[in-house]
């Protein structure tokens, strides 16, 4: 889940705990499994990371592939 740059700190939490809980129900979780994902929640912190890695992984597979943006 993203949100707008310089969403109020108090916002991300309520969201984050919001979808940590829906996360949480086994119907949720069974419905993720039965589309072949595993819902995990985490922390706002956590996920940034998660990005961060993403963003810096692909970046590199595209300029070893010679992709360049339009």
């Amino acid at each position: 889940m993203f949100a707008p740059a310089r969403t109020p700190p108090a916002v991300v939490k309520a969201l984050n705990a919001g979808a940590n809980k829906t996360l949480g129900l086994q119907e949720v979780r069974a419905r993720f499994l039965s589309e072949g994902v595993e819902a995990v929640g985490g922390t706002p912190e956590a996920f940034a990371s998660l990005v961060r890695q993403d963003v810096k992984k692909w970046n590199a597979v595209a300029a070893q592939a010679g992709i360049k943006p339009e």
